[in-house]
């Protein structure tokens, strides 16, 4: 909405690259990378998320010319700040829900686009979220937080600096 479409909840879920976990001959779970596809349903409690790719790609099929959606995976929190919200850009984050720490949980093996099993290993850490961060100052960054109801949220910066850090400094911008 802010970059100038609107498409439904249902039609972005529509959209969006999703896979289902399989099993393997000897029952091992097996799933593509979240850098691939959301794993799970989405509209359950069930689904896991996706990673950068998986929403540029997505952004792009929504998106006015000439703005399209980047992955900034990488970037500190002081350079998306600099970049990017301080200059009227939001950037979406992956963090944890409700800035709790996250740990290793479920573990698959690994799909490659055929369905065939890579041989790798991965290893979902669990409390994964997305939110929006629209700005800073010098204690807290500003997120548009879908699990809160009460519009903008603030998190303490060292805080969201090391759960951002934790769930591997992932961050989508549209430019």
């Amino acid at each position: 909405e802010y970059n100038g479409c609107a498409p439904s909840l249902s039609e972005l879920v529509s959209s969006l690259d999703k896979a289902d976990f399989s099993y393997l001959p000897d029952g091992t779970l097996a799933a593509p990378s979240p850098d691939e596809a959301y794993i799970g349903d989405p509209w359950t409690d069930e689904g896991y998320g996706c990673y950068p790719p998986v929403i540029v790609r997505l952004l792009s099929l929504y998106l006015p010319d000439p703005l399209q959606a980047v992955d900034m995976s990488g970037t500190s929190m002081e350079d998306l700040t600099t970049l990017y919200t301080d200059q009227g850009i939001p950037a979406l984050v992956w963090t944890t829900m409700y800035m709790k720490e996250t740990y290793p949980s479920s573990t698959w093996q690994l799909l490659d686009e055929h369905g065939e099993c890579t041989g790798e290993t991965f290893t979902w850490m669990a409390n994964e979220h997305c939110m929006i961060l629209i700005g800073c100052d010098d204690q807290f960054y500003y997120f548009n937080d879908p699990l809160q109801a009460s519009g903008v949220t603030a998190y303490e910066k060292e805080l969201f600096k090391d759960r951002y850090e934790s769930m591997g400094m992932r961050c989508v911008v549209i430019r």
